[in-house]
């Protein structure tokens, strides 16, 4: 989400502007993206609150929602309706930003919380002008999200089942059962981070076979940390659900890659839809 952000700011600014940015990007300040609206589900690029103009740029009273890093952000990528337009505006968070913690279930280290915009001021020399959409590395990343996950249950998973003792006093991972399953889940962690390197690998291009790549990418990703944890809490058994387990946390954070947008039902019509066209 920070190189997401500050790459976009840099990609989408004036030149002057862009070069403050790489410049900001390059001493180490942080970068987030504020899109996400509170009742904007999949549809995070086009936003629904309106920016009024004032002497200086345009005055913004809403919130935005799941903003990753806020509280350490020193740069806000975020977008508003400007004259009936989804505009992109670079903003420095100041007294009338303000940051309220969420209640989600998943991904808590992330630090993902609300962000109020009370009266904030976007100037106008941090508007974006239009330009055509190209690869951002927001997308690019997303799928890596859900892999983190993958790869922490299976490595919860096998620390687990190589402690637990059996009444015939064998480990649980010598059962041939549980074998096959983690063998199935391996190669399908494999197939699925192979996916995301080409993501990753089109995007460094500016391919235009990024975005068709990215909308498969996140949900096959997504299915593989919730297949993965879900045999992680199911080897793990009743212990599992207990809230000192690691297990009960990889399974709360590996269904929030599923319903972040592009949600995983989102992605699905989007392939179905373009495979099924003539």
């Amino acid at each position: 989400m920070h190189i997401g952000a500050a790459e976009a700011l840099v990609r989408y600014s004036t030149s002057e502007v862009a070069r403050y940015y790489a410049d900001e990007l390059i001493a180490g300040r942080r970068f987030a993206n504020a899109l996400s609206e509170p009742t904007g589900g999949n549809q995070f690029l086009s936003p629904q609150q309106v920016a009024e103009p004032v002497a200086g740029g345009y005055r913004l009273t809403g919130a935005k929602r799941f903003i990753s890093g806020c509280e350490i952000a020193d740069h806000f990528l975020i977008n508003a309706l400007v004259d009936g337009q989804p505009t992109l505006f670079g903003l420095e968070p100041d007294d009338t930003v303000t940051f309220t913690p969420q209640d989600t279930l998943g991904l808590r280290a992330t630090r993902s919380h609300l962000v109020g915009l009370n009266g904030t001021v976007l100037r106008s020399d941090r508007r974006c002008p239009p330009a055509p959409p190209g690869p951002n590395h927001i997308a690019a990343g997303l799928a890596w999200l859900s892999l983190g996950v993958a790869d922490t249950a299976l490595t919860t998973l096998l620390d687990h089942a190589r402690t637990r003792t059996l009444p015939t006093g064998e480990p649980l991972a010598a059962q041939q059962h549980l074998q096959f399953d983690v063998a199935r889940a391996v190669l399908d962690l494999e197939a699925a981070t192979l996916v995301a390197h080409n993501t990753s690998w089109l995007a460094d291009r500016n391919s235009p076979a990024f975005l068709p790549a990215t909308t498969r990418a996140k949900p096959t990703a997504n299915r593989v940390a919730r297949d993965l944890a879900q045999l992680c809490l199911q080897v793990g058994g009743g212990s599992g659900f207990v809230t000192t387990s690691p297990i009960q946390r990889v399974f709360r954070d590996a269904q929030t890659g599923w319903l972040m947008a592009h949600s995983v039902e989102f992605c699905l019509d989007h392939i179905g839809a373009t495979t099924m066209t003539p």
